[in-house]
Order: structure tokens, then sequence, then C-alpha cells
């Protein structure tokens, strides 16, 4: 999507236009992390408080980076949190309707081994 943006300036009641500038924005929120991005910690925490609205995993199961595991529900708006790396479920400490605090430790991962 893109903005159109003016610079105005005012003085004494006339209002001159003196720069336009186009602006780009990516909507990035449902898209899978980049595979060039750091290692991750394989600790997926809550980035706000909320409600725990689904956890889509299951233990032992095989995820991937940018996969979403829980959907947290927070400020009226559902927020997918993902994988920061591949591996495998290890522990889910949480389940759905739970009430969740921000960096409260919701599922840990254990790396694959390759």
């Amino acid at each position: 999507m893109s903005v159109i943006c003016a610079t105005k300036l005012r003085a004494r009641g006339t209002c001159c236009v003196t720069h336009w500038q186009t602006v780009r924005f990516d909507d990035t929120s449902h898209a899978a992390a980049k595979a060039d991005a750091a290692a991750g910690s394989g600790l997926l925490k809550a980035s706000m408080d909320g409600a725990i609205v689904d956890v889509v995993v299951a233990e032992g199961e095989r995820v991937s980076r940018g996969q979403t595991l829980v959907v947290l529900e927070a400020m009226k708006m559902e927020h997918p949190l993902k994988a920061d790396m591949d591996g495998t479920v290890a522990a889910i400490h949480c389940q759905a309707g739970d009430q969740v605090k921000s960096r409260q430790l919701l599922v840990e991962l254990n790396e694959e081994a390759l």
C-alpha cells in the first residue's frame, strides 16, 4: 500500500505545500519469519498481557520457523505468536482460556538435529 504525504508550511493563515513524498507500507503481520533471521531461542513468550485463544500445536509436534504456535487475544485483537526456529515442541505451558502476563513463557522448542 502506498500513501502520498505532503509537508505543509503555514504562515499567517495561508498553507503552501513544500514537499511531496510517497511512503510504502507492507503488511508483514502474517508473513513467515525470514530464513536469514538470527537463530531463535526456542522460547515462545507472551508479547503482552492477554488471553490465550488457541494453542495450535501439541507436544512432540515438529514446527518450522514462522509457524503459528499460539493465538493471543489482547487489546480486542488476536495476535498469532510464531516459532522463531525450526524444532520440536518440548513443552506447552498454557491452554486456551488462560490469562497470561507479558513475557510469560508459553511454549518451549527443542532445536532439530540436522
